[in-house]
């Protein structure tokens, strides 16, 4: 059964195709695609949404959680690229090294704290088409639903000494400062009457610089897993196989107990399965 069909035109010789795509071409359970896994059940992810408005201005950012994210860029981390058309905006990132990076993908557990630089700012344009930072009012919200429950996040604002525990707070209003700014995509050559495009230009900036110091500092604080027995940073069927064990050989272990009542047994082992299963 076809459940659904595209039809579109090619402009050059007014030429159309159709795409069908069949009932059975659908895929509601776990498979592999290109190398990657996509998997419902698995809870070993969580995100933290930022998001910032100014005036008519709006830009998000996330800090992602997974168990092959890591310290540093990673094949899931995502740049912050700049609008295609240079245009006052504002913007909100975390950095690596000096790079803006809108979808920063850190480990699902660590043994450590980590820091993230962390910056917002509202550009304008000058004559030159150089984007320069400008002083706006901008409030900072926040979105923890997906947070996993073992980390915590503080946002500390280096400017004005201020330091934020998200899960208690759910905004922050400050003023962006003019700090310099950095080269657009256009950039109009007086000498030459003629604006420097993405195409024509030696220098590109296709994702967000870092300008001068970063207002903020994100510190990411991991907790122990409840029910990660083995200790591996990931909540799952190898942790039931423990689990399991200890209610055979009747063996306390506190983070085996997962519904907190002092002993380790089968209601323990459905609490975790649940856990895996529809997280």
């Amino acid at each position: 059964m076809t459940v659904s069909a595209v039809t579109f035109s090619n402009n050059m010789d007014s030429q159309k195709s159709t795409l069908t795509i069949d009932s059975n071409d659908i895929v509601g359970d776990s498979y592999t695609f290109f190398g990657r896994i996509r998997n419902e059940t698995n809870n070993n992810t969580g995100n933290l949404k930022l998001i910032a408005t100014s005036d008519s201005y709006t830009s998000t950012t996330f800090l992602n959680f997974n168990q092959w994210g890591e310290i540093g860029k990673d094949l899931y981390d995502a740049y912050k690229l700049l609008p295609l058309q240079p245009s006052e905006n504002l913007t909100i990132m975390s950095y690596i090294d000096n790079d803006g990076i809108d979808i920063n993908t850190l480990p699902f557990s660590h043994y450590s704290s980590k820091e993230l630089d962390f910056d917002v700012m509202h550009l304008d344009l000058n004559e030159n088409y150089e984007y320069i930072t400008i002083a706006k009012e901008v409030t900072l919200n926040w979105e923890l639903d997906n947070l996993p429950e073992h980390i915590s996040v503080q946002l500390t604002d280096l400017l004005n000494d201020i330091s934020i525990d998200l899960s208690t707070v759910s905004e922050y209003t400050f003023l962006t400062e003019e700090k310099g700014g950095f080269l657009s995509y256009s950039q109009y050559d007086p000498s030459l009457d003629i604006a420097h495009t993405l195409f024509n230009r030696d220098e590109q900036f296709p994702y967000y610089p870092r300008v001068g110091l970063s207002r903020f500092l994100i510190t990411v604080n991991y907790g122990s897993i409840s029910g990660d027995i083995n200790e591996d940073g990931l909540l799952n069927i190898l942790d039931v196989v423990e689990i399991i064990a200890l209610t055979l050989i009747n063996e306390y272990n506190e983070n085996a107990d997962f519904n907190g009542d002092m002993v380790v047994n089968v209601l323990d082992v459905v609490m975790i399965v649940d856990s895996i299963l529809t997280n």
